[in-house]
């Protein structure tokens, strides 16, 4: 049968320049910048009644694989394509990434779960029918990934999926009654980070929703210094810090490759405590 088409992703070809980024961001490094792998992308095919379109990005390398696999989705009024600077990062550090737009992008938060719960399951379709990730994907290594309204989807549908889901990053989750959520049945270890500068999802709303995770998973809040809520988009001026806590974390959860632990937790975390990223940051297991 033949396949769907992809396509090389053009981002991924452009020249890489790391430089200190406007508004304190840092020089790209490990985790942050560019991976060993190409990037190819496709959208064909990719319809479900969950959300609106999506495009999945996966290691040119094939035969590499299989490879661990996550979600990402923006927040409100966001396009999939405005979270590229992130899925393309960690796509060339190794994982397959279906990045989506919500069936309404300026509609309720129920929309940015339904979205999440529709990436999973088309992670699994993908993966098991004749498309170009056939087989490509370790459906036991699985993340959610998103930003505000889709950090928040992503922590409500990881409890959904219960054991199903390995991690997930909530980038600024917005949340106004965060006490009243209700995680308990979630499996998944969690990095929540925020900028200290944020007004519209707030850090203590943040706080609030990392409060609440069950006791027993891995956990880490990242609250950093100086950034806004609009950070975590492609014109976003602290992407090097935010890339940094995604993938590292994700490598460490999904891969179980501790290559990155160091900039969570050993010398190069050390390193960026005393050069000011952050203005809290907490670990728990």
């Amino acid at each position: 049968m033949l396949k769907r088409p992809m396509v090389k992703s053009l981002s991924i070809l452009l020249p890489l320049v790391t430089l200190y980024g406007c508004g304190g961001d840092s020089i790209a490094e490990g985790p942050s910048a560019e991976g060993e792998y190409e990037v190819c992308e496709y959208s064909n095919g990719l319809n479900n009644r969950g959300y609106l379109n999506a495009t999945i990005s996966y290691p040119c390398a094939t035969e590499d694989g299989p490879f661990p696999a996550t979600t990402i989705i923006g927040g409100f009024t966001n396009l999939k394509n405005q979270m590229t600077w992130l899925s393309d990062n960690m796509t060339s550090h190794g994982f397959v990434v279906i990045r989506l737009t919500p069936n309404n992008p300026v509609g309720q938060p129920k929309g940015f779960v339904t979205a999440q719960l529709a990436g999973y399951e088309q992670l699994i379709i993908e993966n098991n029918e004749d498309s170009p990730i056939e087989g490509l994907i370790d459906e036991g290594a699985i993340g959610l990934v998103g930003y505000s309204y889709g950090g928040r989807g992503a922590l409500f549908a990881a409890d959904e999926l219960g054991d199903k889901i390995k991690a997930v990053v909530a980038f600024a989750p917005f949340n106004s009654n965060p006490k009243a959520s209700d995680f308990s049945a979630m499996k998944a270890a969690t990095l929540i980070s925020i900028g200290s500068k944020d007004t519209v999802a707030f850090p203590q709303n943040a706080m609030g929703q990392f409060d609440v995770l069950p006791d027993i998973l891995s956990t880490i809040y990242a609250e950093v210094e100086g950034s806004s809520h609009l950070d975590f988009i492609n014109l976003g001026g602290y992407h090097n810090k935010y890339r940094t806590l995604a993938t590292s974390w994700l490598s460490i959860q999904l891969e179980e490759d501790d290559s990155y632990a160091t900039y969570l937790y050993g010398d190069k975390h050390q390193e960026h405590v005393e050069n000011r990223w952050f203005s809290e940051y907490i670990t728990r297991n």
